[in-house]
């Protein structure tokens, strides 16, 4: 028999473009280990309706979204993994909650572009991601872990069926890191 919690078909449907919205005390949780100056210039190449934007804003650093299917006017029309989009000028660093179905390209194009222009990634994903043999090039590399101790309600407006069954972290990347990764916890509050 199996784990129907862990490993069963979900009681929902996906949503179209694996979109979902990203609550704000996950952003806020990232922040709290991903010290960022003041101002600083973020990219969000995923989005959707400016979720993460906003918090990052709140915090006072400038943003920049760009999106597959933007869901506001201030967010740039771009598909990430086939576009050559070029991130704005003085851009200081990249933080996305990435599609699911796609993740693994999209931390490859990502971890890319960060190489180029030498700046820290976070990409929230399950908490047992990097875990993969396959994903070896992407997570020997990493510099931080930031597990989330609660699990993300990614449709809030639904009622559950049942509580949330995936545990959920950030993975951030910082250029010249070496060595392993610090594994740190944060939860809904500081």
């Amino acid at each position: 028999m199996s784990d129907t919690a862990m490993l069963g078909a979900s009681r929902y449907a996906r949503e179209p473009d694996d979109f979902y919205r990203t609550p704000a005390w996950v952003t806020e949780a990232l922040l709290r280990r991903l010290i960022l100056p003041f101002n600083a210039k973020v990219w969000e190449p995923a989005a959707g309706d400016g979720a993460i934007l906003d918090v990052l804003e709140g915090n006072g650093l400038n943003t920049y979204g760009s999106d597959l299917n933007p869901q506001r006017h201030d967010i740039v029309l771009g598909d990430f993994l086939e576009d050559d989009l070029s991130a704005p000028p003085g851009i200081d660093a990249i933080i996305t909650n990435p599609p699911f179905k796609i993740l693994d390209d999209w931390a490859r194009a990502t971890l890319r572009r960060s190489d180029h222009w030498r700046v820290p990634v976070a990409l929230l994903a399950r908490q047992e991601w990097d875990c993969a043999a396959k994903r070896w090039d992407l997570t020997s590399s990493l510099a931080m872990k930031i597990v989330l101790t609660s699990r993300p309600i990614w449709f809030p407006d639904r009622e559950l069926k049942a509580s949330p069954r995936h545990n959920y972290a950030w993975y951030v990347w910082k250029p010249g890191h070496t060595g392993p990764a610090q594994l740190v916890y944060e939860g809904r509050e500081a």
